[in-house]
């Protein structure tokens, strides 16, 4: 049995809500996307959660996307064997998205065909109010995030100012050196960590990626910094590579993988270290100001996390009222359906 990798491919960040779905769900890199539509409550999660399960018992290479608000969730699902892709992908908002090459690659599953529309009908005021309040919710905690992303912006500008770029590009071009260039120039997009009800969440998902690993220590933002020079280097060399953007800021990486290469750079993750204070000044920085700045971006994501928590807690309440208009039954003969189309694409 193959052990799933695990994803985010949407992120709550500084400046809202930001979705890689059509990037990393591109219906060119796939035989086959299935997207899944349906309320909340209506059983996409459990649907996608089997199909990786199922798969992944038969050694089918399997990524489960996450959702970034609750990481408990699926989003997405990505299938390989053999050179062969299959993707099924949450298609509802907030990365709502409908068939981009309908047929020939993308198929609707409509899980709302197996609700009682008249039991919905019933419940439409409770729907709305509660719709209602989760968007309130989610736009409190927006902006909760934009506080935290302005404390932020003031931090980091501080920290390149105290960063010597000629002797970070001379560890950049030492890491580097031993790379040839294939001329792939593929920038693939995967997320490790998330922000939502729980705070930030990273995966260890690269731990498992048996690729030569160097651990950025030191300062966080000075290793920003140097990952992003990185990916400039090994863009360069026409590298394929996959970037890993920090959820709060997409203009921040906090891994890479070079592939041709076998290399990962994970920022505070597992391996031989690379210390970002070689090439950081700290006396020409000023510390009271910048702890300031992180008091303010720390109690921000705090209140942050508590209204994705309210957030929640709201879709809780009507994810139950659409599960208690659903068939089921009617879901897992879905299911069955599409798992032996799947069967037929990648286990010819």
């Amino acid at each position: 049995m193959s052990t799933p990798k695990r994803f985010f491919a949407a992120a709550n960040g500084y400046t809202g809500f930001r979705s890689y779905f059509d990037s990393v769900f591109c219906p060119e890199d796939y035989d086959k996307i299935y997207v899944i539509k349906g309320g909340p409550g209506t059983g996409k999660s459990s649907f996608m959660k089997q199909i990786s399960s199922y798969f992944a018992q038969r050694e089918v290479i399997t990524e489960n996307i996450h959702c970034s608000s609750d990481p408990d969730s699926l989003d997405g699902v990505i299938l390989e064997k053999d050179g062969r892709r299959v993707g099924l992908l949450d298609g509802t908002a907030p990365h709502e998205r409908d068939a981009i090459v309908p047929g020939a690659i993308d198929e609707l599953i409509n899980l709302g065909e197996n609700w009682d529309s008249s039991w919905l009908k019933a419940q439409r005021q409770k729907i709305l109010e509660l719709n209602k309040e989760k968007k309130n919710a989610y736009k409190t905690a927006y902006s909760y995030l934009s506080i935290a992303g302005a404390s932020n912006s003031k931090i980091t500008e501080e920290k390149i100012k105290a960063c010597d770029f000629n002797l970070l590009k001379m560890l950049i071009n030492s890491v580097a050196e031993h790379t040839s260039s294939q001329k792939s120039n593929k920038i693939n997009i995967r997320l490790i960590s998330g922000v939502g009800k729980r705070g930030v969440v990273k995966f260890d998902t690269l731990n498992s990626i048996e690729y030569k690993r160097f651990s950025i220590q030191g300062d966080k933002e000075v290793g920003y910094i140097f990952i992003n020079e990185l990916i400039k280097k090994f863009s360069e060399f026409q590298s394929n590579i996959t970037r890993f953007p920090c959820p709060l800021d997409d203009k921040k990486n906090e891994a890479v993988l070079v592939h041709e290469a076998g290399l990962c750079f994970d920022a505070f993750g597992n391996g031989e270290e690379i210390n970002t204070m070689d090439f950081f000044s700290e006396n020409k920085v000023s510390a009271e100001q910048i702890k300031a700045m992180e008091v303010i971006e720390e109690d921000a994501l705090k209140q942050a996390e508590r209204w994705f928590n309210v957030a929640s807690q709201i879709h809780m309440e009507l994810e139950e009222i659409y599960s208690k208009s659903m068939n089921f039954n009617k879901n897992d003969l879905m299911l069955d359906e599409k798992k032996n189309e799947m069967c037929d694409i990648l286990l010819v």
